[in-house]
């Protein structure tokens, strides 16, 4: 999160409202000039799975390398602050895994909420295609063990395309990529964004 606690109550309440209850949610603040110290930790004191950092403002990359390296969990699905995610989303997700460990990433279809409110059904994958454009939002879900072997996300990344990047690191073309058919993930479309 960077300077969005007015939002980051949704953002929270939509992990807390997983239908799947083995979640950690590590949140960090990027060095914010605003009160996410402060809203973060009413939901640290609210459940024992919500998990604070601070670190000094180094970008979205840098950020979200340092949370994945706090946590313990096998899967990772990244949420920016201003976003939000449907109830059964980690669900959903965990038991395509199970049932499925040649997955190496899952998807969903989108909605867009806030200044502009749609649907969004996202293409099935194809790898070519994502040679020419990033199919695939920030919040698709992967193993931890897979975004350490790759790295994680380049820190040198700070114009809005890292997790095309990163997921051009993760992908081989034989790689197993799943979109779920369900709406997930909501993308929060405002004035002002990164």
């Amino acid at each position: 999160c960077y300077n969005q606690a007015q939002y980051l109550p949704e953002a929270l309440q939509s992990v807390l409202g997983q239908t799947y209850p083995h979640w950690e949610c590590i949140i960090v603040n990027d060095g914010s000039p605003d009160n996410t110290e402060e809203v973060a930790k009413q939901w640290v004191t609210k459940d024992n799975r919500f998990k604070y950092f601070y670190k000094e403002n180094s970008g979205v990359c840098d950020t979200r390398n340092f949370g994945v390296n706090q946590a313990i969990g096998e899967y990772i699905i990244p949420l920016d602050g201003d976003d939000k995610i449907g109830s059964l989303y980690f669900k959903e997700a965990i038991e395509q895994f199970i049932k499925h460990p040649e997955i190496k990433l899952i998807f969903s279809n989108t909605i867009l909420f806030g200044d502009r409110n749609e649907k969004k059904i996202n293409p099935e994958f194809v790898f070519e295609n994502m040679l020419m454009e990033n199919q695939i939002f920030n919040s698709a879900i992967f193993r931890r063990e897979d975004f350490l072997k790759v790295g994680g996300y380049n820190p040198k990344m700070f114009d809005g395309i890292e997790d095309w990047d990163f997921y051009l690191s993760l992908i081989q073309p034989e790689d197993k990529v799943v979109k779920l058919d369900a709406f997930h993930y909501y993308y929060r479309i405002k004035e002002v964004s990164r």
